[in-house]
């Protein structure tokens, strides 16, 4: 009864203080070096690197709080990190990223009823850069943004060239990264995709996340409309991976 007195208690002084200052309760991220007999020669500069590195890592954690112990490997991924940062620019330039077309069947039909549009980093040597690799690092850096502008352009001027040619088009659908709704940048670009490539609007489908909906919704719903009214479709990726919200779904046009 006691320690339940003092729960209690506690939980009306935090309520009180977050009422008063109007704040929320701190996230804890911490990065821990372990120093054994093994590395006690270690200098003080790289323990407080490597316990930065593991900080970073724990910031990057989606849990409230975060501790993380440092381990070797994580250099090697911070270094990998940086050369993708570092060499994204130039990829694009260099037409390294490519447009793949994942096929979407009609289980009645057996038939192609539509495809989604994903990026691949093909390097000089032939060599696949899959976009776990390299998708969460732009992501979080921002540079995600010129990446979606090329697969943009990619899958318009790939829905142009078939109907020119008289091939069988199908809606392709392409990601729209969180990035975008900083800004919303991304309508003025795809208008002027519409006004270059004059291809019907009904062909693109833009894919947008639950967790960026939830984020927000207030944008989310700007965004849908304005697509809408430009005549695209959109549609939401990742339903149910991870909390859901059916109300949201619900208020979502």
């Amino acid at each position: 009864i006691l320690h339940n007195q003092i729960i209690t208690r506690n939980m009306l002084i935090e309520n009180a203080l977050r009422s008063k200052y109007k704040c929320n309760r701190l996230r804890i991220c911490t990065g821990v070096y372990f120093i054994t007999k093994a590395n006690s020669n270690i200098d003080a500069e790289t323990v407080i690197s490597n316990c930065n590195l593991a900080r970073k890592i724990a910031r990057e954690n989606n849990t409230e709080d975060s501790v993380v112990i440092f381990r070797e490997e994580m250099s090697s991924q911070i270094n990998h990190e940086i050369e993708i940062l570092s060499t994204i620019d130039s990829a694009i330039s260099n037409g390294e990223l490519v447009a793949y077309y994942q096929p979407k069947i009609d289980s009645t039909t057996g038939k192609v009823s539509g495809a989604e549009a994903l990026v691949r980093w093909k390097n000089p040597d032939g060599t696949i850069i899959q976009p776990d690799q390299f998708i969460p690092i732009i992501e979080r850096s921002g540079q995600i943004i010129a990446v979606d502008y090329f697969m943009y352009r990619e899958v318009f001027k790939f829905i142009s060239q078939r109907l020119q040619q008289g091939l069988k088009v199908v809606p392709i659908s392409i990601n729209v990264s969180r990035q975008h709704f900083k800004k919303l940048d991304i309508i003025n670009y795809v208008k002027s995709l519409l006004n270059e490539f004059k291809i019907p609007p009904k062909y693109i489908e833009f894919e947008i996340t639950e967790t960026v909906c939830m984020a927000d919704t207030a944008k989310a719903m700007n965004f849908i409309r304005t697509f809408h009214e430009l005549g695209f479709k959109v549609s939401m990726d990742d339903f149910g991976s991870g909390y859901s919200s059916l109300y949201l779904l619900s208020e979502l046009p």
